[in-house]
């Protein structure tokens, strides 16, 4: 009767002793989660987000550069000119005669461009003046310089310097040939405005006022004429 009491009891005492045991062990740990696999290698640049929002404007252009001088005025020039005007004489008294109406011919003005808005050349052409009794004629050649102070406008001003020749004749009233003449040389001085119009790429239709003084040993001569000019460049 006592050992069948005491087994009972050795049973609660174990059972006991196992469950204060199983309180002091620690919860057991949660396991982690597993671990990502890490990304492939790559050769170019991180990938960026999309930019949010409208897409940036694009680059404004250069700004385009306007020529500031004429595009036809080139290298070279060449042309004549045709009209007419008054031609007196002075001489250093204070006399001078009364104009009188005649013929201008520019026979050639040819020249360098120096720049779109300069040029150098040189012109020779002649004012004559013809009556029943006789003719007279001013022949001017000269180097002129041509300036056009507003670029891709066709106005322009000139002045030049050279030689003049007068020359008077006299008329046989028969024949109406020449039976005497004289003939004298000079300092020429000639001064001009004038405005070109481009009618063609390289040609201008233009109108030319000039005054030309040619400075003798007794005397001066004096034509202001303006003439239709027509120019190549």
């Amino acid at each position: 009767m006592n050992m069948r009491r005491g087994i009972p009891a050795a049973l609660v005492t174990l059972f006991l002793a196992g469950l204060a045991h199983a309180q002091e062990l620690p919860p057991p740990a949660t396991p982690a989660p597993p671990m990502a696999p890490p990304p492939p290698p790559s050769h170019g640049p991180p990938p960026t987000a999309a930019p949010v929002g409208p897409p940036a404007a694009a680059p404004a252009p250069p700004p385009v550069r306007l020529t500031r001088y004429s595009r036809y005025r080139t290298s070279w020039y060449i042309g004549f000119g045709i009209g007419g005007g008054g031609g007196w004489v002075s001489d250093k008294t204070g006399y001078r005669t009364d104009s009188v109406g005649g013929v201008a011919l520019t026979v050639l003005k040819v020249g360098w461009v120096a720049t779109p808005w300069f040029l150098v050349g040189f012109e020779g052409g002649a004012w004559r003046h013809d009556d029943e009794d006789g003719w007279v004629q001013y022949n001017h050649y000269d180097l002129v310089a041509t300036f056009f102070p507003i670029f891709d406008i066709g106005l322009y001003g000139k002045a030049g310097v050279g030689a003049g020749v007068a020359m008077f004749g006299a008329k046989e009233t028969i024949l109406g040939t020449t039976v005497s003449g004289e003939t004298d040389t000079g300092f020429d001085l000639k001064l001009g405005v004038g405005y070109e119009w481009q009618l063609l790429s390289s040609f201008n239709l233009g109108a030319d006022l000039s005054y030309a003084m040619t400075a003798y040993e007794g005397g001066r001569t004096h034509d202001l004429t303006a003439q239709l000019t027509f120019t190549w460049y």
